[in-house]
């Protein structure tokens, strides 16, 4: 089959899947009214579905490099789309936190198998523009749920909107394990390798891939809270109505899907498949989003906030598929999986404990000015973390 037409359902898993897991963000409002919830509660979501990716990244990293991404990312994607099913009709909140935990075990699998695959699919001068292209199924995939989701929840109940999600997800799994193969020589020279406790020592004794993974922890605390809070913060500070908080989350999430593949694209291309530089831009310029976001107010003219919300999204989301490729390289094609596990497992705790501290500082203080100024601050920490990393040369 076509490496561009397996990325292309590579992508598709990716944007599927995260309609399910980035339903609730553009649907918090319908929620936190329906079930009576605070800030920091509508963050245990996110917490908790990152919680279950980080508890199963590294597990699932490790069967991807002996497995082989079709079998790990079939089953993956159906546990996914089962539980974000169940999630639809909870009673009470937390037995949905306990679905988006279990939700996450599925999710993790996502982006080790799929990374993994384009490893041996695509040249290294192709490389960060593939994965790049796959990763912007994720912002893809979000903002389908920021702009049809809250409709369907108008016409109907936001029940609904995350019951039709999850039965897409399901399906889509069943087509991928069917058409899928996982190319011949992945399962040859895995045979033939040591260990996945070998690899997880090799892993744990690389200085670059500990920084980079707590760089990504960062940048994963910053991509949830905007998710997670943009609408809300929108609704309940400066005074606009859910369709239209929607509408402005959609817009960062769009913006983020066009970064996604334009800063792989740049860093294949304009440095020659260096990655620090292109993630250096992005870690500033989201933090300069998160200042100018900290002092927006009911005054602020709707085209400035459209241009914050747009490159907020294109910086804070857009750095995914070139972080994602650094890790991967770092760690070599015969143990990306493992390399990619160990940093996702650290990654998604910054959406576990970054995206409640968002909360709880808007929640505490009665305004967003902490929080954003929070995310400001870590974002500066994410530049020295950076330079911590020595990235490999290329030939």
């Amino acid at each position: 089959m076509n490496r561009w037409i397996i990325l292309s359902g590579f992508f598709a898993l990716q944007a599927l899947a995260s309609l399910g897991t980035m339903s609730v963000p553009p649907l918090a409002p319908f929620i936190k009214a329906d079930w009576h919830l605070g800030e920091t509660q509508v963050g245990l979501f996110a917490a908790a579905l990152y919680g279950g990716t980080a508890l199963a990244s590294l597990p699932a990293g490790l069967f991807t490099d002996r497995l082989g991404p079709r079998r790990v990312l079939g089953w993956g994607q159906f546990l996914v789309g089962l539980l974000i099913f169940a999630l639809a009709w909870t009673p009470h909140l937390h037995l949905a936190l306990f679905c988006m935990l279990l939700a996450g075990i599925g999710y993790s699998t996502l982006t080790p198998a799929t990374t993994k695959a384009i490893m041996y699919l695509f040249p290294i001068h192709l490389r960060s523009t593939a994965v790049s292209l796959k990763q912007t199924g994720v912002p893809a995939g979000s903002s389908l749920a920021a702009a049809l989701l809250p409709s369907l929840a108008l016409a109907s109940s936001w029940r609904h909107s995350i019951a039709l999600a999850a039965t897409v997800i399901i399906v889509s799994g069943l087509i991928f394990y069917l058409l899928y193969r996982d190319p011949p020589e992945m399962h040859s020279e895995e045979t033939a390798r040591s260990s996945y406790y070998h690899d997880l020592r090799q892993v744990l004794h690389s200085k670059d891939i500990i920084a980079m993974g707590f760089f990504i922890f960062i940048m994963m605390a910053v991509q949830l809270s905007l998710g997670t809070f943009l609408a809300l913060y929108l609704v309940e500070k400066i005074g606009y109505g859910k369709v239209v908080a929607g509408g402005y989350l959609a817009l960062a999430q769009m913006a983020a899907a066009v970064g996604r593949p334009a800063w792989g694209l740049l860093s294949d291309s304009l440095f020659h498949g260096k990655r620090k530089p292109v993630l250096y831009l992005c870690a500033g310029l989201a933090m300069l989003m998160a200042l100018s976001m900290a002092f927006t107010s009911r005054a602020t003219p709707g085209w400035c906030l459209a241009i914050i919300a747009l490159l907020f999204g294109f910086s804070a989301n857009g750095h995914n598929g070139v972080g994602v490729t650094l890790v991967a390289e770092l760690g070599g094609k015969e143990m990306a999986g493992a390399a990619l596990g160990f940093c996702s497992t650290i990654c998604y705790l910054g959406v576990v404990f970054g995206t409640p501290l968002f909360g709880y500082l808007a929640e505490s203080s009665g305004s967003y000015l902490a929080a954003w100024l929070f995310l400001a601050v870590i974002l500066a920490l994410a530049l020295v973390l950076l330079a911590l990393v020595k990235e490999k040369a290329r030939g």
